[in-house]
């Protein structure tokens, strides 16, 4: 399970396929009754609407951010310095990578690297959030597009884009 924070500064849950979570197990918090924002009803009780709790309540849960801040870095102008030169199978996935295949499939179903190429920069997924609730919609619903950087990799690497 892990959190992304909303626009309110709250921590909308998930679970870990990335679908927002409708209720939490509190077997291991006995002594702390934690509700969601805006209910009445703790967060054993099902919530179709999706789960969002103060940080502080997810802290309490244990319940950690999709993407936690490394306090210890130093700082630096150039965020990508440290990560890793994407290999030839990186590289050739970005080739080819669409929201939808030829085949209709969505790219969270095939790609094995978006992850990493979201990271380096060469693509941005766009991650719709319910305008009313803030939660957001699961992944069948992101799209992706090739950024200028990722333009330029693939551009400079023609013997990877697959042939055929």
């Amino acid at each position: 399970m892990f959190y992304r924070t909303n626009d309110d500064g709250n921590a909308v849950i998930f679970d870990d396929d990335g679908i927002a979570t409708t209720s939490i197990d509190l077997s291991g918090h006995h002594d702390h009754d934690v509700y969601p924002i805006g209910s009445n009803r703790s967060v054993e009780w099902e919530h179709p609407e999706g789960i969002v709790l103060s940080l502080a309540d997810a802290d309490t849960l244990d319940i950690t951010p999709e993407f936690p801040v490394d306090h210890c870095s130093e700082p630096s102008d150039d965020v990508n310095q440290y990560l890793p030169e994407p290999s030839d199978e990186t590289i050739g996935e970005l080739c080819i990578i669409t929201t939808r295949n030829e085949a209709g499939e969505h790219f969270t179903e095939w790609a094995y690297h978006y992850d990493e190429l979201e990271a380096l920069g060469l693509i941005n997924i766009y991650r719709p959030v319910h305008e009313a609730t803030g939660i957001p919609y699961g992944q069948e619903e992101w799209s992706l597009e090739v950024t200028g950087d990722g333009q330029e990799m693939v551009d400079n690497h023609p013997e990877l884009y697959p042939v055929g």
